[in-house]
C-alpha cells in the first residue's frame, strides 16, 4: 500500500500543479480582481476537471472508499480567488463522485460527506485567512492541518482505529505539505509575471504625470465602442486647458505638471467613468460618454468645467492660481466612419468655445453634424 500512495500522491501533485497552471490563464489579468459568470465558469470547470482527475488516480481504500488531494483545490480557490467558486467546485465534486461510483451507495455516501466536512470549513478558514495577518506559509500550514486532521477523523469515523487509516492520514500530511509548498512557490511565481506583465501593459496605455489613461488607450477604447452593440450613441469630450503656455511660462514646468496633474484629478473625481477620461495632448484631455443624451452630456461638460474653475491649484506654500478648461463635445450615433466624424465636429466645437471667450462648454449635436454635411 506504501508505493501505491506514493505513487498516487505524486500523481495528485501533479495535477494540481496542472490545474493552478490551467486556471491562472482563465482569470484575466487585473489588478482588482472581476469575475464575470463566463469566467467562474470556466474556473469551476477546470477545477472540476482537475477533481476528476485527482478521483481518477486516487489511492482505493477498502469499500470503495478513495484517498487524493481534492482538498487542496477547494483550500486554493478560496483563498486566491473566493468562496462562491470554490463551493460550487466542491458541489460539483460531489456530483462527480455519485457518477463515478455508479449511484448514490454507501462509498459515494461518505465520499460526499467526507468531501463536505473537509471543503466548508477549509473554505471558510481560507476566506477569513486570506483577510488576516497571516502571512502564506503560516496560512496554508493552518489549512492544511485543518484539512488533513478533518480528513482523517472521517476516516477513523468510517473505519475506525485501523493502522492503515493512520499511514494514509500522515502519508496525506506529508505530500500535501510538501505538495502545497511547491505549489505556492509556482504560483507566487505565476502572480509576479502576471503583476510584471500587466505593469508594462499599463506603462503602455497609462499617462505617466497624470495616471490617467493616454491617447493609445483612447484610441482603442473608441474602437471598443465602435464594434459594442450595448454602445449606440456617443459623446466625445475634448477638453483643453486656457492659457496653459502662459502658466508654464509664468512659473516654470514643474508648476505647469502640478497644474495638469491637479486638473486631472479633479476630472477623475468628477467624472462618472474614469477610465473613460484620457490625456491625448500636452493639455488635451478626451472623455467619453456612452448612451446619453445631448442634454446630459452639456450638463457633464458643465460639472467639469466648474469643478475646475471653483477648485484653486496650490503651486507652492505661499502661492496658488485660478485655472478654468474649454470643452467641445460632439454627440452622435456611433460607428467607425461616424466616430471619426464626432471627433473632428468635437474638436471644432473647442475651437469655438477658445474663440469665443474660453472657460465655456460648446456642444455639436447629431443634428447639427447633418446639417453641416448636407451644407
Amino acid at each position: 500500500m506504501l508505493i501505491e500512495i506514493i505513487m498516487a500522491s505524486l500523481t495528485n501533485v501533479f495535477i494540481v500543479i496542472t490545474g493552478c497552471y490551467i486556471i491562472n490563464k482563465i482569470i484575466p489579468n487585473e489588478k482588482k480582481l472581476s469575475l464575470t459568470w463566463k469566467t467562474t465558469s470556466y474556473i469551476v470547470l477546470a477545477a472540476t476537471v482537475t477533481n476528476f482527475a485527482l478521483m481518477f488516480f486516487a489511492v482505493k481504500l477498502p469499500n470503495g472508499i478513495q484517498a487524493d488531494l481534492r482538498f487542496i483545490v477547494f483550500m486554493l480557490l478560496a483563498y486566491y480567488i473566493g468562496a462562491q467558486q470554490a463551493s460550487l467546485t466542491a458541489l460539483v465534486a460531489c456530483g462527480i463522485r455519485i457518477f463515478i461510483g455508479g449511484g448514490l451507495n454507501e462509498a459515494t455516501a461518505f465520499g460526499v460527506f467526507c468531501t463536505l466536512a473537509v471543503a466548508l470549513p477549509l473554505i471558510f478558514i481560507a476566506v477569513k485567512l486570506r483577510k488576516s495577518k497571516l502571512n502564506q506559509i503560516q496560512s496554508f500550514l493552518l489549512l492544511n492541518t485543518t484539512g488533513v486532521t478533518v480528513y482523517t477523523a472521517t476516516l477513523f469515523l468510517y473505519y475506525g482505529y485501523k493502522p492503515f487509516v493512520f499511514l494514509i492520514g500522515g502519508s496525506i500530511f506529508i505530500v500535501s505539505f510538501v505538495a502545497l509548498f511547491s505549489i505556492n512557490f509556482i504560483i507566487n511565481d505565476m502572480l509576479t509575471t502576471r503583476r510584471l506583465l500587466r505593469e508594462e501593459v499599463e506603462y503602455a496605455y497609462v499617462d505617466f504625470l497624470t495616471g490617467l489613461y493616454n491617447v493609445r488607450a483612447f484610441s482603442n477604447r473608441t474602437k471598443e465602442f465602435a464594434r459594442s452593440p450595448k454602445v449606440q450613441k456617443l459623446a466625445i469630450f475634448i477638453l483643453d486647458i486656457d492659457f496653459f503656455k502662459k502658466v508654464n511660462d509664468t512659473y516654470g514646468h514643474a508648476s505647469g505638471d502640478r497644474v495638469l496633474q491637479s486638473i486631472a484629478q479633479t476630472m477623475k473625481n468628477k467624472v462618472a467613468i474614469p477610465e473613460n477620461l484620457f490625456r491625448v495632448g500636452g493639455e488635451e484631455f478626451c472623455y467619453l460618454l456612452p448612451n446619453v443624451s445631448n442634454e446630459k452630456a452639456f450638463e457633464v461638460g458643465e460639472e467639469i468645467r466648474l469643478a475646475i474653475e471653483n477648485h484653486p491649484i496650490m503651486l507652492s506654500s505661499s502661492e496658488t492660481i485660478q485655472t478654468s478648461i474649454s470643452i467641445g463635445i460632439a454627440s452622435g450615433e456611433k460607428s467607425r466612419k461616424q466616430l471619426h466624424k464626432l471627433y473632428q465636429y468635437a474638436d471644432k466645437a473647442l475651437y469655438e468655445a477658445k474663440h469665443t471667450g474660453r472657460n465655456k462648454v460648446v456642444l455639436c449635436s447629431q443634428e447639427e453634424i447633418e446639417e453641416r454635411a448636407a451644407g
